[in-house]
């Protein structure tokens, strides 16, 4: 991509425009490094002292169901950039500037963007080739991979990873242990409407994890989280019952969850290569919170698509189905394009990319409730985005 071209973004909401994942969306997020600029940017990170990119979008999001709508447009700079200070310290940085002006009667959770500076990222990064690592600082949930456990939020905290690659004949292999400790935050919610003072809420996750690349043409991906969510604020409960959660009392004071949140995350990815041009890849994942009973407890996701490369152009196409019980996390904090809890869909999604200069994304998501109240309605999305990728500076 040229240094000097002006990246825009321009995303188009016909009923019900927004990420159709957190981290799982079909296709690529708006902004994201393609494998080429993944390369180059790596390449700049080990040999230059200070780095960065930058991209500007306008954006257009509404979301609606039978009770509820929301839709703003906005203007909006996303930043990355990092500092090599030392041969083991590294800060990373994730920031996006954004101007925001619309309406909403929305009960969609933590992850709408609002007018402001948003800070999804900021690390101070310790030791971060090495077999022993720590992060340090606002830790963004995406690297989860689960928008039903918990969307793209920044919550600050600690996080620390310990990894191991060997290379066998043609074969690639990394295991790694990632643990980490954050608080969840709740920003957007009046926090005041309590009965007491609380306790400071918590957000555990402990990650075991294996990538293999057993070919070149051939990677698997497979990962076991173990989560726990402690103190979580009676806000936090009151807004969740909103969103499929079970909750007693409708007191916003004195609302608690029915149930705690501790339990497993399984993740299970392929790729396969059929063609030099050609390839397919599968994901799955399942949650389950042990503290719920059973037909309340549980979450999965599948997900098939394929990738067409020609002419220095990509083709994607995927599907995927998915289905969150009620009590499988707390609502206020998963993906709102996927119903948070108590929902059913299926997602269907195009994506474009011209070279590495713009991507054309289509997504088309419709999410049903499981079990009929007064609360979950139907809901549609369909999402159309042009968009450029970063640019250096």
């Amino acid at each position: 991509m040229k240094a000097q071209a002006l990246g825009f973004l321009v995303l188009l909401g016909l009923s019900g425009l927004s990420p159709l994942m957190a981290q799982q969306e079909l296709g690529q997020m708006a902004g994201e490094l393609t494998s080429t600029q993944k390369k180059q940017s790596s390449r700049q990170r080990e040999e230059e002292k200070y780095w960065g990119s930058w991209s500007l979008g306008l954006n257009a999001r509404t979301m609606s169901d039978l009770t509820d709508s929301e839709s703003y447009a906005s203007a909006r700079l996303n930043l990355l950039g990092g500092a090599n200070l030392l041969k083991r310290l590294k800060l990373l940085g994730d920031v996006s500037v954004a101007g925001a002006s619309g309406f909403s009667q929305s009960r969609f959770g933590n992850d709408s963007l609002g007018s402001g500076i948003n800070i999804n990222e900021a690390l101070v990064r310790i030791n971060p080739e090495g077999i022993l690592g720590l992060d340090a600082g606002i830790i963004n949930q995406r690297f989860l991979g689960s928008g039903l456990l918990v969307s793209d939020l920044p919550f600050p905290g600690l996080r620390q990873t310990l990894k191991g690659e060997w290379e066998i004949v043609d074969s690639k292999l990394e295991l790694g242990l990632r643990a980490q400790q954050a608080i969840p935050t709740s920003r957007t919610l009046d926090n005041q409407k309590r009965s007491e003072k609380e306790s400071t809420p918590s957000f555990m996750t402990q990650t075991a994890y294996a990538d293999l690349e057993l070919t070149k043409n051939t990677t698997l991906q497979a990962s076991l989280t173990r989560y726990q969510f402690r103190e979580l604020p009676s806000s936090v409960a009151f807004e969740s019952r909103l969103l499929g959660n079970t909750v007693p009392f409708s007191n916003a004071s004195q609302s608690q969850f029915l149930f705690d949140f501790q339990g497993s995350l399984y993740t299970l990815n392929a790729r396969q290569k059929l063609l030099s041009s050609f390839a397919i890849y599968g994901g799955a994942e399942l949650l389950e919170n042990d503290e719920a009973p059973s037909a309340y407890n549980r979450g999965y996701l599948t997900q098939l698509g394929a990738t067409w490369n020609f002419y220095d152009h990509e083709l994607d196409l995927s599907i995927a189905n998915y289905f969150n019980e009620s009590d499988s996390s707390p609502a206020f904090y998963n993906s709102s394009s996927l119903g948070h809890n108590n929902m059913k869909g299926q997602a269907y999604a195009l994506a474009f990319t011209y070279e590495d200069l713009f991507r054309v994304r289509a997504q088309y998501s419709d999410t049903d409730v499981i079990s009929p109240n007064l609360v979950n309605t139907r809901r549609q999305n369909l999402s159309v985005a042009l968009e450029t990728l970063y640019v250096d500076f």
